[in-house]
C-alpha cells in the first residue's frame, strides 16, 4: 500500500505530525561525545544521519554500534571539512523524503531541547530557513573565547553584505534548519567545504529568494575542540576574498520569490559521493 502523502510543510499550524524531520550531525573525531549527542535527540526527529568525516579516532565504529534505530551512517573516505560532510548529509536527508533536515554538531555544543524552536518557524510557513542566533539573548556568551566574538561580529557584517539579509546576525551558528524543497533548489556541489559553509549557505539562499529567520539558541563552550575552524584575522581575510565571488543568480524557473511559501514538491535526487555504511 502506497504511504499517505505528507501535508505541505508551508500549511503551517499544528503540523509536526505530518512532517519528516531527519538531524543530521557532521562529525571528525568526536567518538567520545556521539553517543551523548544522538541520545539527547528528541523522538519526534524521524531519522538520524551521522557523517564520518574520514575521522582518525573511533567515530565511524562508535556510530556503527549505535542501536538507535533511526540512525544512518554516511563516511567520507576524504576528510572534506563540514560544509564537505554537510553536503554528503544534505543528499543523504533528500535521498531519504525528509521534509525538513537539520544540522547540530556533533561535540555536544547544542542544546537538542532547542530543536522544537528551531523549526517552528517552518512548521508555520514563515521560513525556509531556520539558523540559531546565539547573541540576540544577552549579547556575547561569557564562555564564548574572544577571538571566536570578534570573528563573529565582523563575518556577520560582511555576510549581511553579500548575501542581502540584514536581519540575519550569528552567520558562524551552526544550528539550522532548512525546509528541503529548498535544499533541493540549492547547488550543493559549488557549495563551501571549510568552516565557511554557513556563510555560503546565506548566500546562496539569496540566490533563489528563500525567507531566512533568526531564533534566539544557546551553546555550550567547554574544553571540546570544535570541528569548524576557529575565526581570526586570516579567516576573515579569506572570507572577504570569497566574497567577492558571490554565486550567479539562478534563472531557474519556478524559483521562488521572497514572500512566497515554497510547496513541496518534488524533484530530481543527487546522487550519493560517499560510503552508506549503515548496512
Amino acid at each position: 500500500m502506497a504511504a499517505a502523502p505528507h501535508m505541505s510543510i508551508t500549511i503551517g499550524g499544528s503540523v509536526r505530525e505530518n512532517l519528516r524531520y531527519c538531524v543530521i550531525l557532521p562529525a571528525y573525531n568526536e567518538g567520545r561525545h556521539l553517543a551523548t549527542v544522538v541520545g539527547r535527540i528528541p523522538e519526534w526527529v524521524d531519522g538520524i544521519i551521522i557523517v564520518d568525516d574520514a575521522s582518525t579516532d573511533d567515530t565511524l565504529n562508535v556510530a556503527a554500534s549505535l542501536s538507535d534505530t533511526r540512525v544512518r551512517v554516511q563516511h567520507n573516505a576524504k576528510n572534506l571539512g563540514v560544509g564537505g560532510a554537510m553536503v554528503t548529509g544534505f543528499r543523504a536527508a533528500l535521498d531519504g523524503d525528509y521534509d525538513v533536515a537539520i544540522k547540530m554538531d556533533a561535540d555536544d555544543q547544542m542544546d537538542a531541547g532547542e530543536l522544537p524552536t528551531l523549526v517552528r518557524p517552518i512548521e508555520l510557513g514563515m521560513a525556509e530557513y531556520v539558523k540559531g542566533n546565539r547573541f540576540r539573548r544577552s549579547g556575547r556568551p561569557s564562555a564564548m573565547p574572544g577571538r571566536r566574538w570578534f570573528g563573529n561580529v565582523v563575518l556577520s557584517f560582511l555576510t549581511k553584505v553579500a548575501s542581502g539579509y540584514w536581519h540575519v546576525f550569528d552567520p558562524q551558528c551552526g544550528f539550522i534548519a532548512i525546509a528541503t524543497p529548498t535544499l533541493r533548489r540549492l547547488k550543493l556541489d559549488g557549495m563551501a567545504k571549510d568552516y565557511f559553509f554557513e556563510n555560503d549557505m546565506l548566500i546562496r539562499l539569496n540566490v533563489v529568494d528563500a525567507r531566512v529567520v533568526d531564533v534566539d539558541t544557546s551553546s555550550l563552550y567547554g574544553n571540546e575542540t570544535s570541528y569548524v575552524r576557529r575565526v581570526g584575522p586570516e579567516g576573515i581575510v579569506a572570507a572577504a576574498g570569497r566574497y567577492r565571488r558571490r554565486p550567479v543568480p539562478s534563472r531557474d524557473v519556478g524559483v521562488p520569490r521572497r514572500g512566497q511559501r515554497v510547496m513541496g514538491t518534488a524533484a530530481a535526487k543527487e546522487p550519493h559521493l560517499c560510503d552508506d555504511v549503515s548496512a
